[in-house]
């Protein structure tokens, strides 16, 4: 691995989510970062889905990478309805951890695959995330709904669901790929760039929020606990299973083991939920994934 590369590729992760803890410490309130919120589910992840999904490659056994995502959202929040849900006394802290729980936080994860497998590798990253974008911009989106101000109206759960930009976005990149469209590559670029610049800026936002020094209690552990360890746990058993290539499977449980997605706090802050708990989990959690993660990578490439 090279760790020089490495760092270079995480600084900016690490740089941002800094910046935003320095900025709560100069006195920078959340509330006045609520608004990257919503330019990132506005603007950004409908950026991003458009500057990428059109030229992905879905065809034969790399069909099983998006899928594999979708099984392993489906087990993790299954675990964490079953095991996590029961022992919050608050639903929006319930729904804070049933989405930190599914959603696989792969921006973190890409510094690490691109730097040890190279493009192969982030190829098939890209494929896995997906999956990952599928679920969590549908059910997740509407489980998150349903545990914040729309809880027990399904009716206004399904509209919110229906007005999601990002779900739109998705389904116009998805019609594209099947007919082989593409934006024109001045419009990817750009469109790339606001999306990695809206990620950045959730980043900071995600600094402001958290309370250092950390201190995190059971119910932030255990869903990183979940999130992680059960989620490389689930990636290993569908590698098992797939048969997919060598590089494919290593991916495959790297991706599964990814943090909690930074898409949690931005959920929880348009859904209402307890957005303080969120920034905790994703804190705690992206801090142990940046530890576990090349850890787990060194011990895949030696068996």
């Amino acid at each position: 691995m090279a760790t020089a590369e490495l760092l270079i590729r995480l600084a900016p992760i690490l740089g941002c989510y800094l910046l935003g803890v320095c900025l709560a410490r100069c006195g920078v309130r959340p509330s006045q970062v609520d608004g990257v919120f919503g330019a990132a589910l506005h603007i950004g992840l409908p950026c991003l889905v458009l500057s990428t999904v059109p030229g992905l490659t879905l065809k034969g056994e790399l069909l099983w990478l998006p899928l594999a995502a979708l099984l392993g959202h489906l087990l993790t929040g299954a675990l964490a309805w079953i095991w996590l849900a029961p022992r919050l006394n608050d639903p929006r802290q319930r729904g804070v951890a049933i989405s930190g729980a599914m959603i696989m936080n792969l921006a973190v994860v890409y510094p690490f695959v691109f730097a040890v497998w190279g493009l192969a590798g982030a190829s098939f990253l890209l494929l896995l995330d997906l999956g990952n974008a599928l679920l969590t911009l549908s059910l997740v989106y509407m489980l998150c709904c349903g545990f914040g101000y729309a809880r027990g109206r399904l009716r206004t759960v399904m509209g919110l669901l229906l007005r999601f930009p990002p779900l739109w976005a998705l389904g116009v990149a998805l019609s594209m790929n099947a007919f082989d469209w593409r934006l024109p590559l001045a419009l990817e670029r750009v469109g790339g760039g606001v999306a990695a610049v809206l990620l950045l800026l959730v980043l900071v936002a995600l600094g402001v929020y958290s309370r250092w020094p950390l201190k995190p209690d059971r119910k932030t552990l255990a869903v990183a606990v979940v999130r992680g360890a059960a989620g490389g746990l689930v990636g290993l058993l569908l590698s098992v299973l797939l048969g997919l290539p060598p590089l494919a499977e290593k991916v495959l449980i790297v991706g599964c083991a990814a943090p909690v997605g930074f898409n949690t706090l931005v959920f929880a802050a348009r859904a209402e939920l307890d957005r303080d708990y969120a920034a905790n989990v994703v804190s705690f959690s992206l801090l142990c994934g940046l530890i576990y993660l090349p850890v787990l990578i060194v011990l895949l490439e030696r068996v």
